[in-house]
Order: C-alpha cells, then structure tokens, then sequence
C-alpha cells in the first residue's frame, strides 16, 4: 500500500467516525417542550368531550287497560306528575252505551227469572193436584207423569234463568268498570 492511498482510507475513516459521533451528539434526548407562565391564582378549565346517553332516575311505563278515542291530554310532554294524578280522557261514549246494554240485558234477565219461577210453582202445584187426583184413583199413571216432568223443567229453567241473572250482573258490573277507566 502506498501513503498516498494510506492518507485516503485515514481521511474516510475521519469522515465516517466524525459522522457517526455528530449523529450520537445531536440523537440526544433535547426533553419535552413545555410552557412557561407567571405563577398566579386563576381557574383551572378542562374541557371534556364524551358521548353518552341521558336518562331520567326513575322512569315509568304507562299502558290503558281500555282502548278508545283520546279526548284530552290535561299534562304536556315533560311535565312531572304524581301517582293518580289524571293523564288523559278516553271518550266514554261507547262505554256508557254498553252499561246501558248491560242493564237492559239484567232487567231482561231478571223478568225471564220471575216468569220461569212462577212456571215452576204452577207446575209445582199443577203436580199436587195430580197426585192428589191419582190417591183418589180418578187420574191416570200418565197425567201424573206428565205433571213430575213438567214440574222439573220447570224447576230446571228456573235454575237456568237464576244463572242468567249472575252472568248478566257481572257484565254490568264488567261494563261499568270499563267505563270507570275512561277518566
């Protein structure tokens, strides 16, 4: 090797290891830029942006028991209301007209009860007479069958009519507590 290409290789090998030790140097850690201010008293303000959902502590259902035309709403959209506190007004109309049917249909079945218990007591003694006649010998086995049967139809639709009467009160008293939710 000769000292010229001696110099060269130094001169590189300068140049590389200079490189090398100015990028350790400048590669330091500089710290983190931060603010400088007066110390002073002031407000601290954060700001904080989140999404989320509102709602209210306590939160109520509400359904009718009864369905029909809305005729007034006396609260608004966020107003607080209290339990029993009314809501709205469903138009009792048609409610009305059924508790009028109701009761019709109650005296109807009231009267057919009367008429099939006053059947019964005439068959009833429509019956004696014919076993009084029958221990007389003057009437036949066949009248005097005629009038059991006939005494206990009649005893059977007075029952049946009895149990009309029940079904009819109920549906008033069904009707009316129908009425009754429309306020």
């Amino acid at each position: 090797m000769t000292g010229r290409r001696k110099i060269v290789i130094a001169a590189i090998a300068v140049v590389v290891l200079g490189g090398l030790i100015t990028g350790q140097i400048s590669g330091r850690d500089r710290g983190v830029a931060v603010r400088v201010d007066e110390v002073e008293t002031r407000d601290l303000v954060a700001t904080v942006v989140a999404s989320g959902k509102i709602e209210p502590t306590r939160s109520v259902d509400i359904a009718s028991d009864i369905t029909g035309r809305i005729i007034s709403i006396p609260v608004e959209e966020g107003d607080e209301v209290r339990r029993g506190q009314l809501l709205l007004r469903i138009d009792p109309t048609q409610f009305q007209a059924t508790v009028q049917q109701t009761e019709a249909a109650l005296s109807s079945a009231k009267a057919s009860e009367l008429q099939a218990i006053a059947n019964r007591d005439q068959a009833k003694r429509a019956l004696d007479r014919a076993i009084l006649l029958r221990s007389m010998d003057s009437n036949t086995e066949e009248a005097l069958e005629n009038a059991r049967v006939s005494h206990e139809v009649a005893i059977a639709v007075a029952e049946s009519q009895s149990h009309q009467v029940e079904q009819a009160e109920a549906r008033v008293r069904e009707a009316t507590e129908q009425l009754s939710k429309t306020t």
